[in-house]
């Protein structure tokens, strides 16, 4: 089932639109956050459908009640996220300052104890800082944030957290706003090679020695301390990061530089191929 066009939804008028909207959200599974997430690795689902999904929430927060509201600017923020990742030219993709105004009045309405993780999960995608020595109105905030998404995250899906590993839904890039956001299809892509020889790069690391990993991830420098590495911002703000393996770092009380790939998780900041300095 497709999100009932324009056109149609015009001549029932503001509300039948409206649910016409919803009904179609919920058939694509994009009235979860979950389930927009889905559109970065299923590989059955095409750009048409995001760029509907995109359209559908910039009506409804156009028509807004506050029943949905902080559903609709998550969902919204994080549609726009994933349309840019599968179909960076559309021209449906809001400008990066609109996704960033809409997370901070969603941001207002949470504070740092929501009992959802996605606000939080959407501000350390669209507020990590581009400098760390110069922190903004947005990036302050950042550690709180990421402290506030893994506590929340474990408090509502502690079943989820004996997994092996956690799930990186993006990484982060070298360029500026949604550029920056690096999802792993867009790695997989440069990687001609038979799919059971691409999961063997993921699994064995081997992939973030890759030339092509390292022209397309910012490495990131951070200072690991107890089992956990810190980026360190001005202001003495430090950003948590958990090693993706635990046990990957040191034992004990020792303090080293390191540098390391950066991974966006639901359960936190996720830190790829760590080195020492």
């Amino acid at each position: 089932m497709q999100i009932t066009d324009e056109k149609d939804t015009q001549r029932g008028g503001a509300l039948r639109r409206i649910e016409d909207y919803r009904i179609g959200l919920q058939s694509l599974k994009a009235d979860m956050f979950s389930g927009i997430l889905e559109n970065l690795t299923d590989p059955e689902k095409k750009d048409k459908n995001m760029e509907a999904i995109v359209k559908a929430y910039k009506y409804l927060l156009q028509n807004r009640t506050d029943k949905f509201i902080m559903r609709d600017k998550q969902n919204f923020i994080l549609a726009n996220i994933v349309l840019h990742c599968i179909s960076p030219k559309s021209t449906l993709v809001a400008p990066f300052e609109t996704l960033k105004r809409y997370l901070r009045e969603l941001l207002q309405l949470s504070s740092l104890d929501y009992k959802y993780p996605e606000p939080y999960f959407l501000a350390s995608l669209l507020f990590w800082p581009n400098n760390i020595h110069q922190l903004d109105s947005d990036s302050k905030h950042i550690a709180e944030y990421v402290i506030s998404m893994r506590k929340t995250f474990r408090g509502r899906y502690r079943h989820m957290c004996h997994a092996k590993q956690p799930i990186a839904h993006f990484y982060l890039g070298k360029h500026a706003g949604l550029e920056r956001l690096i999802h792993k299809g867009k790695l997989d892509q440069h990687f001609p090679v038979p799919t059971s020889d691409l999961n063997s790069l993921w699994q064995s690391g081997d992939i973030w020695k890759e030339k092509t990993t390292k022209e397309l991830l910012l490495l990131v420098n951070g200072r690991a301390e107890d089992n956990m590495i810190y980026v360190e911002c001005k202001g003495g703000i430090k950003i948590p990061v958990r090693p993706v393996y635990l046990g990957q770092l040191r034992s004990g009380k020792s303090i080293e530089r390191v540098s390391f790939y950066l991974g966006f998780s639901m359960d936190g900041l996720i830190a790829y191929n760590i080195e020492t300095l």
